[in-house]
């Protein structure tokens, strides 16, 4: 799947999914292994949009964006204790 990173300890899976499939699941909060972000996803009349915290995501970005599955708290505990070795000085946390 595009936007793993590679030394994560994870791979694809149930609890990676891509940002169309957590719309499909109204999963409207989670986790960009693309970008390290958190990611907003919402639904307007013209279809699906993908927001960051600060900016809206190109086309190509929507395709390549892959997120982690908050549905799997268990998960999202060894991917934050993960970035945060390696982001802690740029990176806020999960929210």
């Amino acid at each position: 799947m595009n936007g793993i990173k590679t030394g994560l300890g994870i791979t694809p899976g149930e609890h990676i999914i891509s940002a169309d499939s957590a719309l499909s699941r109204n999963i409207r909060h989670c986790f960009c292994l693309s970008c390290h972000g958190r990611l907003i996803l919402q639904t307007d009349a013209h279809g699906a949009w993908f927001e960051h915290d600060l900016h809206a995501l190109s086309e190509q970005q929507k395709v390549d964006c892959v997120v982690l599955n908050p549905e799997s708290p268990t998960l999202t505990l060894r991917i934050w204790r993960c970035f945060y070795r390696h982001y802690r000085s740029c990176w806020s946390g999960i929210v």
